[in-house]
């Protein structure tokens, strides 16, 4: 058995672990060729996660090998059942409902006893379950991890260093721009002492005094991220999506402590993470409490402690080498399954 991956990576021991499809350097009749090479007892890891904006092309592929009677084994990364954003959110609302049903449409293609849907978060593997009746071993729970490439970790490393030892005035930072929840954001941190700083395309409503809200680059994202004095995520709780983790994570691994609510996910990913603070999910008031608590100057010591902390336990446990070690376990459990 072979795994293949559409999924690349400068992780020696995933790649010691997979043959990589790189669909950086093939054109989409390459990526359909080399998984076509596959034969029935290998296993394809491929990204689920590409969606509208990439033309859903890793689930395209795959459904097309089913189709012509190739069947490797799949396992989906970071599946997509539930859409990743609302109609309002949507790059492209016209066709959103459109795009949602299609993304599903793929999903139920490939549904049978050779492939395994990873999702990033229980609930949303179990409500899957539900709707679909699915084999429980036909999915599994994947936590996520933190995304910042090693060759800028270094210098934001820095810059949050210098930050804690020459404290400027301190700002809180938010941002995203799929699944957030402005208005228990808004009504959370409304002249809460301290500027609120959200790195948003969704900027046309009405924002407290306190707010600065605008996009901005992804090389200006990190930045904001690691000289802010604390991380807040409001998030919808209105879909089973889970949302945020890669934000949430970064932020961690920055040193930068952070309050989230509790919707699909935050939990998997936080409740045992020293920095990260999960509040009730529709409680603006203990957002607020927890952000003065972060604020309070006597706190400082504590509060740079619990930084430190979380910082180390997601660069420890929710980096790329073990979430590709997941992806890879899983493909080798799979392939195991399938030679009996």
């Amino acid at each position: 058995m072979t795994v293949l991956s559409t999924i690349w990576s400068g992780d020696d021991a995933f790649n010691a672990r997979v043959q990589t499809i790189d669909r950086r350097t093939l054109p989409m009749t390459g990526v359909l060729r080399a998984m076509l090479r596959a034969s029935d007892d290998d296993v394809v890891i491929i990204n689920g996660a590409l969606g509208f904006g990439e033309r859903w092309r890793d689930l395209l592929m795959a459904c097309t090998v089913r189709a012509m009677r190739h069947r490797p084994g799949l396992v989906v990364s970071d599946a997509t059942w539930e859409q990743r954003s609302g109609r309002d959110e949507s790059t492209a609302p016209v066709l959103h409902r459109v795009n949602g049903t299609f993304g599903r449409f793929l999903v139920r293609r490939l549904l049978n006893h050779r492939t395994v849907l990873c999702f990033l978060s229980r609930e949303e593997a179990d409500h899957f379950l539900a709707q679909t009746g699915c084999p429980a071993e036909s999915v599994v729970f994947t936590p996520f991890r933190s995304t910042i490439p090693w060759g800028e970790l270094e210098p934001l490393l820095e810059m949050r260093s210098a930050r804690v030892q020459e404290p400027a005035e301190p700002y809180i930072f938010s941002g995203g721009n799929t699944l957030r929840d402005w208005d228990l954001l808004c009504e959370a941190l409304d002249d809460c002492g301290a500027r609120v700083r959200v790195a948003t395309r969704h900027a046309d409503r009405h924002w407290p005094r306190n707010f600065e809200v605008g996009p901005c680059t992804q090389e200006e994202f990190f930045p904001l991220m690691a000289r802010a004095s604390s991380c807040v995520f409001a998030l919808k709780s209105d879909s089973m999506r889970s949302a945020g983790q890669q934000t949430y994570l970064n932020a961690l691994r920055l040193g930068a402590p952070v309050v989230v609510n509790d919707i699909p996910g935050v939990r998997d990913h936080l409740e045992y993470v020293p920095g990260a603070f999960i509040t009730p999910t529709y409680d603006a008031a203990a957002i607020r409490d927890r952000v003065a608590w972060l604020l309070d100057p006597t706190n400082a010591t504590e509060v740079s402690v619990l930084g430190q902390s979380g910082a180390a336990y997601v660069s420890r446990n929710l980096n790329e080498s073990r979430y590709l070690g997941l992806l890879a376990d899983v493909a080798d459990s799979l392939g195991a399954r399938l030679a009996v």
